[in-house]
């Protein structure tokens, strides 16, 4: 049986970016060629949720987008009740 840890720890970096479509991968695959895999993801997040964040009606100044995300899929991987069926 492979854990959820080794699933993550035995993938290759690239083998993420086959989920995306050609044109995204393109991006991705530049921009991690000089960056962290954290910085990349927030730059990609941050130019990709125009539509969905911010979540009210105020423009924020702050971008949480990544954060959140992070906090979200903690909750998801670990168990937590919210995404209990």
């Amino acid at each position: 049986m492979t854990t959820l840890n080794s699933f993550f720890i035995e993938q290759e970096e690239s083998s993420w970016l086959y989920a995306l479509p050609t044109y995204q991968k393109d991006i991705v695959a530049e921009l991690l060629s000089s960056n962290s895999l954290e910085e990349v993801a927030v730059a990609w997040l941050d130019a990709s949720v125009g539509n969905t964040s911010p979540f009210s009606a105020q423009p924020q100044s702050e971008k949480k987008y990544f954060k959140l995300l992070k906090i979200e899929a903690h909750k998801l991987l670990c168990g937590n009740p919210e995404y209990a069926l």
